[in-house]
């Protein structure tokens, strides 16, 4: 198993967590029914989105791939797949990323299209040592309402613009590909609430109830 961060706030950042069948699929762990989540954290996740939900504009940083104005309000995001996910599958990062680059190219060639990444991304070396790279890049604020489409193969920040009624589409390496689909279409604010909650409380355990969750794993295992 790997355990992995889970979407919630700062503050929660070393109590709740996701967790992984290590596999070539690496797939995520549905937790439905198990109690791995205590009451508390349940109201402070559904408060961290409405939160997030009722923001106008979000950060990011990377680089424009095809700019065709600045007025132009038809934005094409692409946040950047995580390089130690594709380093576990054994996939080609740079191949991965230009072949998907091509494609929206394809499908919006009259929009603005923007690559999003980290400054500072985490890679594994072939031995499966942390590999730090720093990668040149600039801060562009989005209004919310100027986004057509989002493409996040891998990234967690896909649920930021679900919770916005934005179309968003997930690769099969997403962890929460296998409960949204890989194309999640405009819902209404409540709807994209619920869609993004529920999807939470199925792969979310607190670390408190790590014994619990050891035991679960142990009873799928025999």
């Amino acid at each position: 198993m790997i355990l992995d961060h889970a979407y919630a706030p700062k503050s929660h950042k070393f109590g709740l967590f996701r967790a992984s069948r290590f596999s070539k699929e690496l797939q995520t762990l549905t937790l439905p029914g198990q109690d791995l989540l205590e009451n508390k954290h349940k109201n402070d996740l559904y408060s961290y989105l409405k939160e997030q939900q009722g923001e106008d504009q979000i950060m990011l940083t990377g680089e424009a791939i095809q700019h065709f104005s600045i007025k132009n309000s038809s934005n094409i995001l692409l946040i950047n797949p995580a390089p130690v996910l594709l380093a576990l599958r054994s996939i080609n990062r740079e191949n991965f990323n230009q072949e998907l680059i091509e494609r929206i190219k394809d499908r919006h060639d009259s929009k603005n299209i923007y690559n999003s990444y980290k400054p500072l991304e985490i890679n594994l070396t072939q031995t499966g040592e942390r590999d730090k790279q720093k990668r040149p890049c600039k801060k562009k604020t989005f209004q919310y309402n100027c986004i057509d489409k989002v493409y996040c193969p891998t990234s967690m920040l896909a649920l930021r613009f679900i919770l916005k009624g934005i179309p968003v589409e997930l690769s099969s390496l997403h962890p929460l590909q296998k409960i949204l689909g890989e194309n999640i279409h405009a819902h209404s604010s409540q709807e994209a609430l619920d869609i993004v909650y529920n999807s939470l409380l199925k792969t979310t355990l607190s670390i408190r109830r790590l014994r619990k969750f050891e035991r679960f794993i142990a009873s799928k295992s025999t």
